[in-house]
Parts: structure tokens; sequence; C-alpha cells
């Protein structure tokens, strides 16, 4: 993986993985605030070859969310040259500087099951974990409904809630 960060045109980031993050309009507020004061210390990271015209966004979210707030163009973006489903997994293995909520780490393991054909085994060892993690990361994901989900993703329910509450319930049902 690549380890240099350089300037990047907002427009060649591909946002794929947009609906896998939940909305926290404060925290996009306060991340706003301190690019405006500090400049973006923390590069975004996306994954793509040298060749590839559009990278996709793995890692950045709020940043480019506080960057278009302040209208910039470009973002700081470490670029790493490896497939998507393997950039996912590294991101899952690090400790991050925000770490993920339990949903948002089922959405992204969803991904690189279902979307990229990964088995459960392999998505645990790509990401540092044991099955039964990944196994209980994608209940969450499988008893909320859609429209559930989305609702924890907008910040209408708190990710709390919705996996100490709704999913328990749910799996009483079934």
């Amino acid at each position: 993986m690549d380890s240099l960060a350089v300037e990047l045109d907002l427009h060649r980031l591909e946002l794929r993985f947009a609906a896998t993050r939940m909305l926290d309009a404060a925290a996009v507020q306060r991340l706003s605030d301190s690019i405006q004061e500090c400049g973006q210390r923390v590069a975004c990271i996306a994954a793509g070859q040298p060749e590839d015209s559009r990278l996709v966004l793995i890692d950045g979210y709020r940043r480019v969310a506080a960057l278009g707030r302040l209208r910039r163009d470009t973002a700081l973006v470490q670029r790493w040259g490896c497939p998507v489903e393997q950039a996912l997994a590294q991101l899952l293995a690090r400790s991050g500087s925000r770490p993920f909520t339990a949903i948002e780490e089922a959405l992204l393991l969803r991904e690189l099951i279902d979307a990229h054909g990964m088995s459960q085994r392999e998505a645990a060892r790509q990401c540092a974990r044991d099955v039964s993690w990944v196994q209980r990361r994608l209940v969450l994901c499988g008893a909320l409904p859609e429209a559930l989900l989305q609702a924890v993703r907008s910040a209408r329910v708190s990710s709390w809630a919705a996996s100490r509450i709704f999913v328990p319930r749910a799996a009483r049902q079934q």
C-alpha cells in the first residue's frame, strides 16, 4: 500500500460506501471548524490503481463532507494500490482515529461478503478478527429492516438502541 498522501480533486473520489457511515452533522461541523483553522491534518484513504481516473473512498467520509461544507475542491488523500475489498478489510483491521459503530462494521462486512464474494471466514481473517465477531456483526444487518438501518444511519435512531433493543426484539420474533 502506498504511504504518500497527495492533494486530489474531490470529483475523483467515488463515495461508494457513504451508505455504510453514520451521519453526524455536529461532528462534520467540528471537523469543518478544525480544517478551517488548522488545515486537513489526517489524509483520507482511497483505493485504486494508478491508472484509475477515480479512486474509491475507503475512509474519510466526514472529512470529505467537511471539505465540501468549506467549498474546497481538493482533499489530502492516501492512495492504497490494492483491491477495494482488501482496503475495506484493512480498514476494519486497523484501529483508527474514529472507531466505527457496530452497525458501520456490519455494513462494511456485508459489502465484503455480498458484493465481493468473500466468505465469513475469509472476512474474519482479512479483518484480523474471529468468525464469531463477523457473525455477530452480520446479525445486526440481518435482524434490522432496511428502514431502521436508514434511521440509524441518519441519526434518527441511535446505534445503541438498534443493537441493544431492536435486534434482540427482532431475534425473539423469528
